[in-house]
């Protein structure tokens, strides 16, 4: 009994030491990968890893570096640029060059004004050497600026490698002494812990204030050693412009693991002379880049200064036409315009109807666009064409003609304001190239007093536009005769199968009101049409006339418009053309809309007549305003 209590004892003692070394064994067995990996970690650890890390946080920062100046570059040139762009612009150019135009020499003043457009190209290749020169230097600037934070972070680091060389961090065993943990495997915490050696470099860079002290990892908790807390606090702290590179480089730390800081700050540190030459080399890139941009927005400027001179007065458009996106130059309200002023038009070979009797030539234009009322007519270079001032603005839609709109501020020296001085000092050399009578102020011309007799068709086919067209074209007539201040009388024949005279047989064109005119256009009733009876009235007229000294002594002015045709009225025309010849002083044959001219011609060439053809009825202002403007 005894000896089986003894035996059963002894089991039960035995099964529990057993179990007891089985759990130690277990635990031992469990824990022996990582151990093993531990003690492989730092014993021989991977001579790569390391420096591989080093390798690609350099590279980051060169990386980084690069990028942060060829940013702060192109927002330095964007802001040189836009802070030029007042001196770069046509507008500004051209007041420019006109305030110099009162100092200039004689022969450069009259170099700009034969080609502005080149004298303004060489003016804005003037401006934007400046602007390119200022460009340059900030460009240089920056780069040194970038290079300085390469040559800080090196200068950083040779500073921690004394400190890590003092605090004996060259031991493999050090990353244990930084970071304390509770729990976790061996081999876990060992690549957790140089984990927190990278996120503790990220914060010391980046200036986290304070450095932090706890550190999570993969749901594992470290926390600095007093080691750790004390070395950090004698790292030296980085510049700032160090800081905001390496604070765009989070990315980069989070994805690193240093296991051995000191060979990982080595590592970095041997790249000191690599990095520092690659930055040169790379630098080379950007500033070509950089240039690049700058000659893309000098080209900008270019393009958006317009070479359109006024037609008139040769004068540069001012405008900016890319403000308005929705429209190119010159349609829809992107209009041309010269917003500090135009010039004489004597500079885009404009004449002057005066001739000097000597020389046979015509006087040059020494009157700007903005003078010239619409009424007055307006000769080519050439004198072959020659119409009012209205009709050739509105043969250059184009451009903007509305001269109330006040010019933009400029100073009294401008060209465009010192007019007079500017053409006494080269007027006569440009008259001379240009076969032109200098003078320094136009003649204004003789404007002799006459009587007009409008013979104005009113049969049916009149009616509506033609006859509104024929009556806006009087009006016309009327006002620029009446502007001329002289003392002409009028006649008004309505002309169809019959003949009226709305208007009795005469009036003074400076007396007509516009109860008159309404009138006239009132005594519109259309019917056939009848030549013979139209000059049989007009024959009265000029009977009329010979008794009345006051009309008799004017020239007689006969204006014959139609739009149709009547029989050749013989016998009428056979006496003005011979009796009453003497009378008149000009004949006027106008068909409107009509091709069937062979009694019309008949009639012109007979009375030795001016034939002009209008084709259509709107342009029949500009007809009259020729003849009213003779």
């Amino acid at each position: 009994m005894h000896t089986c209590t003894v035996l059963l004892l002894t089991k039960f003692h035995y099964d529990e030491q057993w179990r007891f070394f089985d759990e130690v064994l277990s635990k031992v067995r469990e824990k022996t990968s990582g151990w093993r990996a531990y003690f492989i970690a730092m014993v021989t650890q991977d001579p790569t890893a390391d420096p591989r890390f080093a390798a690609d946080i350099v590279k980051a920062l060169l990386e980084s570096v690069v990028r942060a100046f060829l940013t702060k570059a192109k927002e330095a040139i964007e802001k040189q640029v836009e802070l030029d762009t007042k001196s770069l612009d046509r507008l500004s150019l051209l007041t420019e060059l006109d305030i110099k135009g009162a100092t200039m020499h004689d022969d450069e003043l009259y170099a700009y004004v034969k080609n502005p457009l080149g004298a303004l190209n060489n003016r804005f290749e003037e401006r934007w050497k400046s602007t390119k020169t200022a460009i340059e230097l900030a460009i240089e600037q920056l780069k040194q600026e970038h290079k300085t934070i390469i040559i800080q972070f090196f200068q950083t680091l040779q500073i921690i490698q004394q400190v890590l060389q003092q605090n004996k961090a060259d031991k493999p065993t050090f990353i244990s002494e930084l970071f304390t943990t509770h729990g976790g495997l061996a081999d876990v915490n060992i690549l957790n812990k140089g984990r927190c050696v990278s996120l503790l470099l990220y914060a010391y860079f980046s200036r986290q204030n304070p450095i932090p002290r706890q550190f999570r990892v993969f749901n594992c908790d470290y926390s600095l050693s007093p080691i750790g807390t004390q070395m950090i606090e004698r790292f030296p702290p980085p510049s700032e412009k160090v800081t905001a590179i390496m604070s765009t480089m989070a990315d980069k730390f989070n994805s690193t693991s240093i296991l051995n800081l000191v060979i990982f700050i080595n590592t970095c540190f041997d790249q000191k002379t690599t990095t520092e030459n690659n930055f040169e080399d790379q630098s080379k890139t950007v500033v070509s880049d950089l240039t690049n941009l700058a000659n893309r927005l000098k080209q900008i400027f270019i393009d958006k200064q317009c070479r359109t001179p006024c037609p008139f007065c040769n004068r540069i458009c001012d405008v900016d036409h890319t403000i308005d996106k929705r429209t190119a130059g010159g349609t829809g309200e992107n209009l041309h315009r010269c917003q500090i002023g135009h010039q004489y038009r004597a500079f885009a070979l404009v004449k002057y109807e005066k001739k000097n009797e000597k020389t046979g030539l015509h006087e040059a234009s020494v009157q700007c666009c903005k003078d010239i009322m619409d009424h007055d007519m307006i000769m080519n270079e050439s004198g072959s064409v020659r119409v009012s001032w209205s009709e050739w603005k509105r043969r250059h839609p184009d451009w903007n003609w509305d001269f109330k709109l006040q010019p933009t501020s400029v100073s009294s020296n401008a060209l465009s304001t010192n007019l007079p001085s500017i053409w006494r000092r080269i007027g006569l050399r440009w008259c001379n190239e240009h076969s032109m009578d200098y003078v320094t102020q136009n003649t204004k011309p003789k404007v002799d007093s006459n009587h007009y007799i409008f013979l104005c068709d009113g049969s049916g086919s009149m009616a509506d536009s033609r006859w509104n067209h024929l009556m806006d074209a009087v009006r016309g007539f009327i006002n620029i005769r009446k502007k001329a201040v002289t003392d002409d009388l009028v006649s008004f024949i309505v002309f169809n199968s019959s003949v009226a005279t709305p208007l009795d047989l005469w009036k003074e064109i400076k007396a007509l009101t516009d109860n008159d005119l309404s009138r006239l256009q009132s005594s519109f009733t259309g019917g056939g049409t009848s030549f013979e009876a139209a000059f049989q009235k007009t024959i009265e007229l000029l009977v009329y006339a010979k008794g009345n000294d006051k009309v008799g002594k004017l020239p007689q002015f006969i204006i014959f418009m139609t739009d149709g045709e009547s029989g050749y009225p013989r016998g009428e025309v056979a006496q003005l053309s011979t009796t009453y010849r003497s009378m008149i002083k000009e004949f006027w044959t106008i068909p409107c809309e009509t091709s069937n001219h062979t009694v019309l011609t008949h009639i012109n060439q007979t009375m030795k007549g001016t034939f002009k053809n209008i084709k259509e009825a709107k342009d029949l202002v500009q007809a009259y305003a020729e003849i009213a403007l003779r």
